[in-house]
Parts: C-alpha cells; structure tokens; sequence
C-alpha cells in the first residue's frame, strides 16, 4: 500500500513537472526556443532577434536602441527583405557582441544611436554576456515556474485577442504605446526631462572603449562585405537644449567623434526638433511614422548610392 502511493505521488510529479515542460516549450513566452511573435507578451528582444535571424533570410538589418525599434519594416522604401533587430538599452559592446555572435548574412546593416549609450559613469562598460542560450539555460527555463506563469499569461493574452509586443519584422507594435499616448493630449513634459538629466546627462563621460567598439563594428562590416551606416538619432527641442546646457563641450562633439569611425554616417540629433513627431507622453521617442519618413530621406539614399556604385 505505501510503494503504491510513493508510485502515485511519483507519477503526479512526473505528470506535473512533464506539462511545465511542455507549456513552456510549446509557448515559449521569453523567445527562448523560437522566433515566436504570436505569444511575445513580454520583453524579450535580446532572445528573439537573434532566432529571428535563425528562421529567415534577410537583406537588410535596423538596430538600435528602443527609439529605433519602433521603426516599421514596412515603412522603409527599398525592395529587401529587413529585419528590425534593435533592443532597449542597446549599447555598442552589446550591438557589437550580437554581430560577432549571431554573424548576420545580410547587405547592409544601420545603427541608430543616442548620447546614452557612450555614458559610461551611468552605464559602466561591461562585456560578460552572451546572445546564445545553453542547453542548460533552455532546460532551467523549461522547468521553471516564472517560465509558466509567463506562458499562462501569455495564453490568456492571446485568448482575448490581445496584440503580442512585436511584430514579425522585429519592431515593436506601436498600439500599446497609441493607446497610452491617447490619453495626453497637452504635452507636460518636465518631469521626464528631469528623470532624462537625473539618469542620463548630469554625470557623463564618454566611453573610449565604445568609441573603439564602434570602430570594431565598421571593421566587422567590412571584413564581412557589409554596407554600415550609421546616425545619431533626432532629438526634440527641449531635450536637445537640455543637453546642450548639461553637457560639456567635448561630449557635445560625440557625433563628431562617430562619424570618423563609421564610413557612412549622418547626424540627425538637431535636425527634426518639432515636438509633434514625438509621442504626446514622451518628449524622447520619435513616432514610428517619422522613423520610417528620416529613414526614406537620409539613410536608404546612402544604402542604394552604395550598391547603384557596384
């Protein structure tokens, strides 16, 4: 009678343990396993963009930051095939580590980037992670009950028709932000500029070591015949007068400093400043639609320049 119900409770376990398994696997809700946008309720862009690529041939990669990954795909007037690979917080040594490891087989690749990502008092340079989940990585995250309530959220999400948080050209679906956006109608931005210069202007020196990455990006893209282009994205208004009163002269002159280490490189930091091509409840981020208008105007001309010249 007692082996009998250590068997039962063995087998219950098993049972148990076994559906965790393969909810997580089928789900799949931190694109741990596939490029799986359907059920992308959460963050996940540092795991899916690399499977992404796995799936799909592409001609063309965006990358950047989380303002660059709004940009629609779609929007961009040029007959490839692209892939919006940008992540929030992106920085260079992480841009970098991505193209070493995830070696993307495409024609050209652009990079937007911000002040922020050169701040290395605010965001101290570290390279000690990967793109890549191990075997053990997988299986941990299988088996894991943050894992399933990932997934059970993710089903319920998707049961009542709610959009998943990418789209399957990588960028991010810009209704979840419409919907917020909606609801301010006056613009009151001091507090995010406050929050802005707080967390990203106040303390700033600019990193040697990202300047160098930057210059390991190009050489990157070159050594693998891949056309680089690179910009420094818009800024409205208020935040561009806001760095210019924060920031010291020599870190002023980051875009300077870029473009001496990308071969095909524009700066855009002061030339939209009209508050409406930023969302209402974000002085920061541009609106997708516009992301698509300076892309058509300022970086596809340098892409197809570029291959009409071959």
């Amino acid at each position: 009678m007692y082996i009998q119900y250590i068997k039962y409770i063995a087998l219950t376990v098993a049972l148990f343990l076994l559906s965790i398994f393969l909810i997580n696997y089928f789900i799949d809700p931190l694109s741990y396993i596939r490029a799986n946008t359907s059920y992308t309720y959460f963050s996940t862009e540092r795991n899916l963009k690399p499977k992404m690529l796995e799936v799909k041939q592409y001609d063309g990669l965006i990358m950047g930051s989380s303002k660059v990954a709004y940009i629609h795909p779609e929007d961009i007037n040029i007959d490839d095939k692209i892939l919006n690979a940008s992540f929030s917080g992106a920085l260079p040594e992480e841009i970098l580590l991505f193209l070493q490891e995830e070696k993307p087989k495409v024609k050209w690749i652009a990079i937007g980037f911000d002040w922020y990502m050169f701040n290395e008092d605010i965001k101290p340079y570290e390279v000690n992670g990967t793109f890549q989940k191990s075997n053990t990585d997988i299986l941990k995250y299988l088996m894991s009950f943050d894992a399933i309530r990932y997934s059970i959220i993710s089903i319920i999400k998707k049961i009542y028709n709610e959009l998943p948080k990418y789209a399957k050209g990588g960028n991010r679906i810009s209704k979840h932000q419409e919907k917020k956006d909606s609801q301010k109608t006056i613009y009151s931005d001091e507090s995010i500029l406050a929050e802005l210069s707080d967390k990203h202007i106040n303390t700033f020196k600019v990193s040697e070591l990202r300047l160098q990455d930057i210059v390991k990006i190009q050489r990157w893209a070159s050594n693998n015949n891949i056309f680089l282009v690179g910009w420094v994205n818009p800024y409205s208004k208020d935040v561009l007068e806001l760095m210019q009163k924060k920031l010291d002269k020599e870190t002023l002159l980051l875009p300077k400093k870029l473009s001496t280490r990308v071969s095909n490189f524009i700066d855009l930091s002061a030339s939209y400043q009209d508050r409406n091509l930023y969302w209402n409840s974000d002085p920061i981020h541009y609106y997708p639609s516009f992301g698509g208008v300076f892309f058509n105007k300022h970086i596809i001309p340098m892409i197809n320049s570029n291959f009409e010249s071959r």
